[in-house]
């Protein structure tokens, strides 16, 4: 997301710099570290029809670790409620109504 972010002609790369610290530095949020188990379950959901590793790892890691994945991405969200997987997937929209 930030990627595709980065490339608009408003992007402020100092802002979103700042943000970030603020949000890795809140003690809020914690660093997941992968395991064996993550890839194991990542590669589960490939074989289920979602080919996008990168996500697959992410909601793996979110399942395991019992955390909370923030996502743009309709198409996982679709994915996940579709195979009836646990839904750990939350939008921005949502962050407010959870705090």
């Amino acid at each position: 997301m930030v990627a595709r972010l980065s490339r608009s002609p408003g992007f402020d790369a100092e802002r979103f710099e700042a943000g970030l610290r603020s949000v890795l530095g809140s003690g809020r949020y914690r660093q997941a570290r992968e395991s064996t188990e993550t890839f194991i379950e990542a590669l589960k959901l490939h074989t289920l029809g979602h080919r996008d590793m990168v996500d697959n790892v992410l909601y793996a890691s979110s399942v395991i670790l019992n955390l909370r994945l923030l996502t743009l991405d309709a198409e996982l969200k679709d994915f996940i409620r579709d195979k009836r997987l646990p839904d750990t997937l939350i939008s921005p929209g949502e962050i407010r109504e959870q705090t």
